[in-house]
């Protein structure tokens, strides 16, 4: 008996010795969730096919941190994973860099402390902690300066090493035809969302374009000439993917918010050349943003709320295409001052609508009305019928060039097979978006810069698990009125009476209880 006890105490040690090697040697997990949101996607795992030698990741992480957030162990966890799938070709290491003693040189490369809020027993203090990334491979390196979560770290620990194997910069040139904008001062967040990816490379208006670009941008058009245009025509006809966010009528948002029909622009045609034409009117529709403004309060700046602007257009899931990687798992949108788009129908050219307004917007055009303080003035009445307007395209194909079809009356000379899209807006992407609340314009540029530049790979890793953050998920705008009218109700009055009632049946039943012994007695 004693010999059998001894065996059957031997064989549980070896099964959980040969499940410990398993676990070692081979790595699985089930994630069930619609996304696989916990699971490498297939681009990261198959990275090491591009690395010719192996790659090293080490996350500079203070243990500090370690003690009160759980992201370093999450970090952690994703990076164990792509050692894992990279059959030998990604080394992973975790270092404390204080007590390694490399601050000063980590601080050369780009990886800065972060100052953070401690609460420890009880006491609040600050301390500065580090989290960030270094990527070698070969004499190559790329760094993330700080990782405050795993939300985007797969998108761009797969960006960095794919760089890194190519071994090229990634970049987009941004053209701006409107002579009164700069990067710096007009599309400073816009910029620098990109630029975590791509390499911003300012074109001025008519110079060269580098073919060498992944995409080009272009901001408005206004101001450029039919000369300014041949350099972006030879880009499309080499290939070169390009971005159009131009309005067909102007706002000035440094003054009265005055609008101007741009009639009669060049950029306008060449854009219709491609195949799409920009109105010279204006969408407005009732699933609209609020118009906030910063007003001065007892020295202090508040947002003033004036309610539902029709010029600003927030756009529903239900209006974007489901079959593009572009608005796969729709974050959000918001249109400021849109102008609707008209497909042309070019033969060779694929159409694809990524987004409409909804059901219920209008066209304004001749005189048109922008004040925020008097939209009752400006609704959709006074003739005006409903409809759904589109407006953003992506058109894939070879288009036909623009400076030939001027110079010779004909569209015969086509481009290399590539992409555009289309929106007309510029003001979406401009720091505007601050004051619409509309940060997610910038994830939808982001992903469409990703398709532009045919990093599918990379877009379906940044699109999984997105979701919409607005809370107003209910989009129609006359069910979102009925349920804040239901929840004003049911708070504001049912609560309350709800609570008035039991309160009072509470106080009877007690007198009667009160009577009842006292007639005992």
């Amino acid at each position: 008996m004693r010999g059998r006890e001894l065996l059957l105490t031997a064989l549980v040690i070896a099964i959980a010795v040969f499940i410990a090697l398993d676990g070692a040697l081979f790595f699985f997990r089930i994630d069930l969730t619609e996304d696989h949101v916990f699971t490498l996607s297939a681009a990261s795992r198959n990275l090491y096919r591009s690395l010719a030698e192996p790659a090293a990741i080490t996350y500079y992480v203070s243990p500090r941190l370690r003690k009160i957030s759980p992201v370093p162990q999450e970090v952690q966890d994703l990076l164990d994973e792509y050692a894992v799938y990279s059959h030998g070709r990604i080394t992973v290491r975790s270092v404390d860099p204080e007590a390694a003693g490399v601050t000063q040189k980590i601080q050369a490369i780009g990886i800065y402390p972060e100052q953070m809020e401690i609460l420890e027993k009880s006491e609040r203090t600050t301390a500065l902690v580090y989290s960030g990334i270094d990527i070698q491979y070969l004499d190559r390196q790329e760094v993330i300066p700080f990782v405050g979560g795993t939300s985007n770290l797969e998108y761009q620990l797969t960006a960095a090493v794919m760089k890194l194997a190519q071994d090229r910069m990634w970049a987009i040139g941004v053209l701006i035809g409107n002579s009164k904008r700069s990067l710096q001062s007009d599309y400073s967040l816009f910029t620098a969302s990109i630029g975590r990816t791509y390499a911003i490379l300012p074109i001025a208006p008519g110079a060269p374009i580098p073919p060498s670009l992944d995409a080009l941008v272009v901001l408005g058009g206004k101001d450029l000439t039919a000369a300014d245009l041949q350099p972006i025509d030879r880009f499309v006809m080499a290939g070169g993917a390009t971005l159009f966010c131009v309005p067909g009528v102007e706002i000035h948002t440094r003054g009265d918010l005055k609008a101007t029909p741009l009639i009669d622009m060049p950029i306008l045609d060449l854009i219709a050349s491609y195949g799409v034409r920009i109105a010279n009117t204006l969408v407005l529709d009732r699933s609209a943003k609020s118009f906030r403004t910063l007003r001065t309060v007892g020295g202090r700046y508040v947002w003033e709320d004036l309610g539902p602007y029709p010029h600003w257009l927030s756009i529903r899931r239900a209006d974007v295409s489901r079959s593009s990687p572009i608005t796969r798992n729709f974050e959000g949108l918001d249109l400021l001052w849109p102008s609707p788009l008209v497909r042309l129908d070019l033969p060779g050219i694929r159409y694809e609508s990524l987004a409409k307004s909804t059901r219920d917007a209008w066209i304004m055009k001749g005189s048109f009305q922008t004040n925020p303080y008097e939209v009752k003035s400006y609704d959709s009445s006074g003739g005006q019928v409903p409809g759904q307007y589109d407006l953003v395209e992506a058109l894939r194909g070879r288009f036909p060039s623009y400076s030939e079809r001027s110079a010779a009356g004909a569209g015969a000379v086509l481009s290399r097979p590539t992409r555009l899209v289309v929106v007309g807006d510029d003001d979406f992407l401009s720091d505007l978006i601050h004051y619409s609340d509309s940060a997610y314009n910038l994830s939808f540029a982001g992903n469409t810069i990703d398709w532009l530049t045919r990093n599918e790979a990379l877009l379906s890793i940044k699109t999984k698990g997105q979701w919409d953050p607005r809370l107003d998920r209910i989009e129609d705008p006359r069910a979102k009125l009925a349920t804040f009218r239901f929840a004003e109700v049911v708070n504001i009055f049912l609560i309350p009476l709800g609570v008035i009632l039991f309160g009072l049946r509470r106080s009877a039943v007690r007198r009667r209880r009160q009577r009842a012994a006292e007639g005992g007695k």
